[in-house]
């Protein structure tokens, strides 16, 4: 109904603003040790990713498990020169699957499986390109252009409203809402990259 739609728009403004509020900055520092395998993965994953004119977010998550107890997301950003080979390596996040919704970065996860990894692991990609498109253009004088390269058709397809989820609805929500907001000003496309194993 009509009531409906405007009370779920007046929803999506209150959450727009609770979101932009948070100050969401990566990561810089590598383990040394961890560093040239995943220069190594950049380089050959970048095949499905490879846009010099774009600033390519790798995004993944996992399910809680044997070795882990809760869920976790990540996420990094690189950025291609003209040659395949040469790239930028700007930073990564990382972080668990926040399940109680008095914690600070609460997004309306209510489980943690893979799913939740992954929508919470694109919430934070469309987060930090929200934040970085303003800087570029001030400081270039033109916005930038993203691509997300996921593993999870999940995540890309309902992040889109392509697909349409029963469960985690409040997740759902906020990343959705979060994905129409970026696009006003944010040119974002995904692609798709092939699932690896980090072990």
């Amino acid at each position: 109904s009509e009531l409906s739609f405007r009370l779920q728009v007046q929803q999506g403004l209150k959450l727009m603003s609770y979101l932009t509020s948070y100050r969401f900055q990566l990561e810089t520092c590598f383990n040394k040790v961890a560093l040239k395998p995943i220069t190594q993965l950049f380089y050959e994953q970048s095949q499905y990713i490879y846009r010099p004119s774009h600033y390519s977010i790798w995004i993944d998550g996992s399910g809680a498990n044997k070795d882990h107890q809760g869920a976790t997301w990540a996420m990094a950003v690189t950025k291609h020169g003209m040659g395949f080979q040469l790239f930028e390596f700007l930073g990564f996040a990382t972080g668990h699957v926040v399940l109680n919704p008095q914690e600070s970065f609460y997004i309306g996860c209510d489980s943690a499986t893979n799913n939740t990894g992954e929508l919470s692991a694109m919430f934070y990609a469309l987060l930090w390109t929200v934040h970085f498109a303003p800087c570029h253009r001030e400081l270039y004088g033109y916005l930038p252009k993203f691509i997300i390269g996921y593993d999870s058709e999940l995540a890309a397809n309902v992040t889109q409203g392509k697909w349409h989820l029963r469960y985690h609805t409040n997740l759902v929500l906020v990343v959705q809402s979060l994905y129409l907001y970026a696009i006003t000003f944010a040119d974002i496309e995904f692609t798709h990259i092939k699932s690896v194993s980090y072990t």
